[in-house]
Parts: C-alpha cells; sequence; structure tokens
C-alpha cells in the first residue's frame, strides 16, 4: 500500500505556484484566526478540509468535467471562452445553465479560467492528431534553453563567464498506414543571435522547406507556445506569406511539458555521455558531431547555422493584428487570416495581411537525409489499455492509459494524446479507501453525494468569464525618460 501511495512531485511555473501560495495563505490566515480565539479548533479543522478538497478537485477532477457543452455554468467551454464584445470570438449555447456542480462552487477562478483554457487548447491539438491524413504533419516548436559548453576536463576558472550556443527544437509527427511516425529538426546556431521574430520565422520555414522535399507533405500544422517570438504580427505574417503553413495553434500560458521538452532533455544526457567518454563540446559543430554519435535508437536531423538574412525594419510593412496577445488559434489561406481566441469558439475573424519579404538562412552543416522513425505509441485503441491491465501508465495523473512496454508509453507521452475520464475504482482502490477510513475511526457514515445538482442558486456568472484579460503596455513618458537618463549621466 504505501509503494503506491507515492508522493507527488511538484512542477514549477508562475500558476503552479500563484494558486499554492493562495491556498497557504488562506491556511495561515485560519491558524491565526485559530490561534486568536476567533475560530474554534473544529471549526478551522472543517475550513482546512475544504481547501484541501478544492485543491485535489482543481487539480484533477475539475478538467475532465469540462465539456463543449454542460448544463453547469463552470463546465460549458463554449459559454466560459465566448467573448461578449465581439461576435466573431462566440457562440450561443443551446442549453440552459441551470445545474450547479457541488464539488466546484465558489472555488479559486482564475485558475479554474487556466484549467478551462488549457483544457480547450488541448482539444485544438487533439483534432489535428486524429484526424491527421497522409498529406499532413504537425510540428511542434520551441526554443530550449541555451546550452553551456562542457569540457572533459575544465579547471574551476574555465566554468564562469561562459556564453550559452541557441538551438532551437521542431519535432513533428505524420502518419502513414494509420502509424504514427516522428522526427525532430535541431537548429544549433554558430554565433550569438536574439532570439527573436525573423530568426524564429527563418528556422520555422527552413524546417517546412526540409520536409516538403517530400511531395506528398501538403499541409503543415504548427503548435508552440506563447513566447512573443513566435505570437508576433511580423512572424504570422511571414509564415502567412510563404503559403506553406495551414493552421497555427498557441497552447495555453505555462501549461505543462511538451514533446520539444522530452526532447532537449534526451540529448542533453546523451550529450553528457558523449561528454564523459573525454571529448569536449564548445560550439554549435561539436555539438552537432555529439548529437549524431551519442544517440542510440532515434536519430535527429541536426543543422548548424552560420547567420539569418534579417529584414532591415524600414524595408518591412507594419500591418497590425489587433489585440494577437488575446489570439490562440490561426487559419491561413489566400485571402487572409482567420483567427480565433479560443479553439472552435465563434466563426473567427478575418484578417488581411499586406505582402512582405521573408527572412532566409544560411545554413553551415546539414545532416545527412534522416528518415522518420515509428512511435511504439499506435494510435488504434487496441494496443493500449485501461490503467489497471497495463504495466507501465501514462505519467499524466489525469490520463487513464496505460501501456504495454515502456517504448510504447515513451511514445504515447512524446505525442500527448491523454485521455482524460473518471475512472471507475478498482478492487485495489477500494481496500485503500477502506483501509483509510478505518485509520480514521470516525463514527458517522459516509454518504455518496452527486457531483451535479439540478438546483441552481443565483450564479452571476456572465459570458466569456475565463477569457484571457488583456493587458495594456505603457510606454515611459518624456518626464521619465528624462529622469532615467539624467541619472544614468550622473552615474
Amino acid at each position: 500500500m504505501f509503494s503506491d501511495c507515492k508522493k507527488i512531485s511538484r512542477r514549477s511555473g508562475l500558476l503552479c505556484s500563484r494558486r499554492g501560495r493562495a491556498i497557504t495563505d488562506i491556511q495561515l490566515i485560519i491558524d491565526e484566526l485559530n490561534n486568536n480565539g476567533s475560530l474554534t479548533n473544529q471549526q478551522a479543522k472543517n475550513y482546512n478540509d475544504i481547501l484541501l478538497q478544492t485543491k485535489k478537485y482543481l487539480k484533477s477532477d475539475y478538467k475532465i468535467h469540462i465539456k463543449e457543452e454542460s448544463n453547469v455554468a463552470y463546465h460549458c467551454r463554449k459559454f466560459a471562452l465566448s467573448d461578449a464584445k465581439n461576435v466573431e470570438y462566440q457562440d450561443e449555447c443551446t442549453h440552459i445553465h441551470d445545474h450547479i456542480c457541488q464539488d466546484s462552487w465558489s472555488f479559486l477562478r482564475n485558475w479554474k479560467s487556466h484549467i478551462v483554457r488549457a483544457r480547450n487548447q488541448d482539444c485544438a491539438k487533439s483534432k489535428i492528431l486524429d484526424n491527421l491524413g497522409q498529406n499532413d504533419i504537425f510540428i511542434v516548436l520551441d526554443w530550449a534553453m541555451k546550452y553551456l559548453p562542457r569540457r572533459y576536463r575544465e579547471d574551476q576558472s574555465n566554468w564562469f563567464c561562459k556564453r550559452g550556443i541557441s538551438w532551437h527544437i521542431s519535432v513533428s509527427f505524420i502518419k502513414e498506414q494509420n502509424i504514427t511516425k516522428s522526427l525532430a529538426f535541431i537548429h544549433i546556431f554558430e554565433g550569438q543571435i536574439p532570439q527573436d521574430s525573423s530568426n524564429t520565422t527563418a528556422v520555422i520555414l527552413d524546417t517546412v522547406d526540409t520536409i516538403q522535399k517530400n511531395p506528398n507533405i501538403t499541409k503543415v500544422h504548427l503548435y508552440s507556445d506563447n513566447a512573443g517570438c513566435y505570437k508576433s504580427t511580423e512572424t504570422i505574417n511571414a509564415l502567412h506569406q510563404s503559403g506553406k503553413i495551414a493552421t497555427y495553434d498557441f497552447c495555453e500560458a505555462q501549461d505543462e511539458k511538451g514533446s520539444c521538452d522530452r526532447t532537449a532533455a534526451t540529448v542533453k544526457c546523451a550529450v553528457k555521455r558523449y561528454i564523459n567518454q573525454g571529448n569536449d563540446v564548445l560550439n554549435a559543430v561539436q555539438l552537432k558531431k555529439a548529437i549524431e554519435q551519442s544517440t542510440k535508437n532515434v536519430k535527429y536531423h541536426v543543422k548548424v547555422v552560420d547567420s539569418v538574412l534579417v529584414i532591415p525594419k524600414h524595408d518591412m510593412k507594419k500591418t497590425s493584428i489587433p489585440s494577437i496577445s488575446a489570439i490562440n488559434n490561426f487559419q491561413f489561406d489566400s485571402t487572409g487570416i482567420h483567427t480565433w481566441k479560443a479553439f472552435n469558439i465563434g466563426p473567427g475573424k478575418h484578417i488581411q495581411i499586406d505582402s512582405n519579404i521573408i527572412p532566409t538562412i544560411m545554413i553551415k552543416e546539414d545532416s545527412c537525409d534522416i528518415p522518420f522513425h515509428s512511435l511504439n505509441h499506435h494510435s488504434n485503441t487496441s494496443s493500449r489499455t485501461e490503467i489497471s491491465d497495463g504495466t507501465f501508465s501514462c505519467q499524466n495523473e489525469e490520463c487513464i492509459l496505460s501501456f504495454p512496454t515502456y517504448e510504447s508509453m515513451e511514445g504515447h507521452m512524446l505525442i500527448g494524446d491523454c485521455q482524460l475520464r473518471l475512472p471507475d475504482r478498482s478492487s485495489v482502490d477500494v481496500v485503500k479507501t477502506t483501509y483509510l477510513e478505518k485509520l480514521h475511526a470516525t463514527n458517522s457514515l459516509p454518504i455518496l453525494m452527486d457531483c451535479v445538482s439540478s438546483v441552481c442558486h443565483d450564479i452571476k456568472l456572465s459570458k466569456g468569464w475565463a477569457m484571457k484579460e488583456e493587458r495594456k503596455c505603457k510606454r515611459f513618458n518624456d518626464k521619465q525618460k528624462n529622469i532615467l537618463l539624467r541619472n544614468l549621466i550622473k552615474v
């Protein structure tokens, strides 16, 4: 029993730390009120139990309860993500929100908004992977953390003042004969470059050009985080101008790790083994050699980038996309760009973009033709079973799938196509729960209550309550600039 009840590992992230700190602050307030005599010991215990149930519900069951349409306002994605001020970004619900969820009543709203947006954007990724055809390719993009050069035997004086090597990872997925295949493209920059929209666009288009050497690939779908180098007017404009991209979807901010992060971790471990064999990795060429010689089962398409032809600002046509930080889904065609603030919510808004110059990339060293390798994760459901039947279960706590081999589980984690459902309790879980209840030795009988109640209270919940709030950037005025310049001149 103790071997199965393992400690949950915490993940780093701003939202994770904020939601944990919010509950901790409330617990401290309850303890202080209890010490002052304002609350009795029993009242403080009841409030702490409610906080614990809230935390457990928001981490597990709430994401599973969220649906595209639901009579519970807190569970309905259409109602939560429809922009009440813009018709293009809203959908009308065909039902009445006359139910309430007893578990989610009066819980933390910002945390719930983040979970709703994350669950909805995951549907965009899942829909593309499920409908991936013979002519489609799905690419996940991300800048890896700069790699610090290392020597096999390094003095302490050589450890400080290092300049990291910039490298970008693009993990692509295709489907051939109902088998999912993958290939990662790694661009390593020889010099110090800014990770801006020009360099990012050049890397993306170079990856697409390499993939489209296969004439069967005609539709390219992109997926990345909300970094400014990806979600910018210059990047979206250049991708539309190239005519090679079909869709571009963005995930919710700080929504756990993706396939690029897993690939970067695997590559770093392989490079570490290469260094321990008596080799040095001090520049981009040596890093490329280390990746190609140290990786075992999976091969990567590695390129060393010499330079990027950046377009001068005065030669570029500035066509701004209004409220681009709030837009998460882009669809490109010959007439312009269709945008959505939330996936599959509303008819979308059409934007016309002027033609512009596309940045190009100069490759110094390139790998030979690396074929796509098939993942042991199969697309049909016969190879994956319920969590109680397989040996290796998914590391995502909400996913109910398990796999017969570790390689199958790794392929599933790389794709990230998790299946969320409230699982039925197995006999082992029943025994553990009964044992825990016996330890508490309470005299009261447990009562099983339904999660959703048909009785509706006065819910003051407006349409679009889970939408991301817009942040306005304010620049320094002339008075503030003069104060800064005057103080800097004195220094």
